[in-house]
């Protein structure tokens, strides 16, 4: 069994960032969004994930918010 603990993710408003591309609207992962995906891999190489997981996988999610700390 494999456990990762993570950093909490960013806000799905803040993940991607527009741009405009001639008279196109592009949609891409904002600087956020890319530094936590560098945060994920890092944790998941510590933990000696490699490479990507083949077969069947279980997953649990346990999320904690930024709570107060009072």
């Amino acid at each position: 069994m494999i456990e990762l603990v993570l950093p909490y993710p960013i806000s799905a408003n803040r993940y991607w960032t527009q741009f405009q591309l001639g008279h196109r609207l592009m949609q891409a992962p904002s600087k956020e969004a890319n530094a936590y995906k560098r945060q994920v891999a890092a944790c998941a190489s510590r933990s000696g994930l490699r490479k990507p997981i083949s077969g069947r996988v279980a997953l649990t999610l346990r999320l904690y918010p930024k709570r107060p700390q009072d």
